[in-house]
């Protein structure tokens, strides 16, 4: 898999963002978070957790963590001041120009119908969301706190009581309670499969949630709900939740939308009242002023307005355009900037996988004529510009994938030396396990 890479224009520090969401296209993946699944959004919200209130009860605050986590223990601790990969004193300001390919017809993010603007997700926030530099934790941030049964048959959320919509009027519990409810029945199916082993939810005054879960062997299920959009319900009992819309919808986030043509373009505008702002996860995050989103017909036109600087920053995974297309003098003169960056995302996995129940993929010889019948190294060189690299972990790059010596020795896929010798070890693979079903 090619690592990610950037295309920006430079402009001294004020320019610090995390890179938007791959697009499908080309020979790269798309790479959506876990909160993101539905929404289209360039910046990620990631929050933590703030001193208790003393408008929360002393014996629910002493249950409930500032956070969860799937593996281990959370990196972050509950005095943390922000994350690592934030500048806590980036300066605030200034406008990032990004662009996307085809077109939308609403901004509503929640439903099947229609296409949603690029960026839709970031008016809306989440109880927990987690952090870019670990696999699978999450901290408060509608939430001030969350506390998961021993039994993990119901995980229970403290809201902030400063958390507000941008109306100004207070998130509140059964604000939580309908986003559930509207979310899996009218929402898009994602919704309602991923949170099926939710039971029930139950409220408590304004600012204590639980769901209980029927299905306590799913380990992941909290960080889920967890990650459930908040959307309010008195806005949505007044508007149709399920239809398309460019009627910029009420959220509670670091940005609203400030401008809308329809098709072409979204601009979202920074909060300045935004109630998270001095969160500690907040800090030194969401530093621009605006957010444009412009689209073009394709990705032919989309890298020729890259060139013409139209727009600041390009995610190239394309193979053959990133070899050919990028060798301009804008490239040379430096005021286009093309760089390779490592970073933590898992790579995911392109492979074959056998279904060893059916009787002509149970012999061992078949399959390893698959590995010489497709040959990576050729492919690389040839096709792909070498910039491909062989996967050795159903977990590339995270920190999940076996590193060190390996027991025993580390499995190599087999490699013939030519063409022809790839052929020849098809050839006689298949002859050696007797099948006839390949037209031998």
């Amino acid at each position: 898999m090619p690592e990610r890479t950037r295309l920006d224009r430079p402009a001294g520090g004020a320019r610090r963002h995390r890179d938007p969401p791959p697009t499908s296209g080309g020979d790269g993946p798309v790479k959506l978070s876990r909160r993101r699944f539905v929404q289209a959004s360039a910046i990620a919200a990631a929050s933590s957790m703030a001193p208790f209130s003393p408008l929360i009860a002393p014996a629910a605050a002493q249950e409930a963590t500032h956070g969860l986590s799937l593996f281990g223990d959370l990196k972050y601790g509950p005095e943390f001041a922000h994350f690592d990969y934030a500048e806590p004193n980036a300066p605030k300001g200034g406008v990032l120009h990004l662009a996307t390919v085809d077109t939308f017809s609403t901004l509503n993010p929640f439903t099947l119908k229609g296409v949603s603007a690029a960026g839709a997700g970031l008016p809306f926030e989440s109880l927990l969301e987690g952090s870019a530099d670990e696999a699978d934790s999450a901290y408060g941030l509608i939430a001030a706190g969350v506390a998961l049964a021993p039994d993990r048959r119901s995980v229970r959320f403290l809201l902030r009581p400063e958390a507000r919509w941008h109306d100004g009027t207070p998130i509140t519990a059964r604000d939580v309670a309908f986003s559930f409810e509207i979310l899996t029945t009218e929402g898009h199916p994602a919704f309602a499969n991923q949170l099926a082993g939710v039971d029930r939810v139950e409220t408590a005054g304004e600012h204590d949630v639980t769901f209980h879960l029927a299905d306590p062997d799913n380990r992941k299920l909290p960080l889920i709900v967890g990650g459930l959009s908040i959307v309010s319900g008195d806005y949505y009992r007044e508007h149709a939740f399920g239809e398309t819309t460019m009627e910029p919808p009420l959220g509670s986030g670091p940005y609203r939308v400030a401008k809308v043509d329809p098709g072409r373009s979204v601009t979202y505008g920074r909060v300045a009242d935004y109630w998270g702002a001095q969160l500690p996860n907040n800090v030194g995050r969401f530093n621009f002023d605006t957010i444009v989103y412009d689209y073009y017909r394709d990705r032919t036109v989309l890298v020729e307005a890259l060139k013409a600087g139209e727009y600041d920053l390009h995610e190239e995974f394309t193979s053959k355009v990133w070899a050919t297309q990028y060798d301009i003098a804008a490239v040379e003169e430096g005021w286009l900037i093309k760089d390779v960056l490592k970073d933590n995302t898992p790579s995911g996995v392109q492979a074959f996988f056998f279904n060893t129940r059916l009787p002509q993929f149970q012999n061992r010889r078949v399959r390893e004529a698959f590995a010489y019948a497709f040959d990576f190294e050729w492919l690389n060189k040839n096709q792909f510009y070498g910039i491909y690299d062989r996967m050795a972990s159903y977990f590339e790059n995270s920190e999940l994938a076996a590193r060190g010596p390996a027991v025993g020795g580390r499995a190599r896929p087999p490699r013939a030396p030519s063409r022809r010798g790839a052929r020849r070890g098809v050839y006689h693979r298949i002859r050696a396990a007797e099948h006839r079903w390949l037209g031998q």
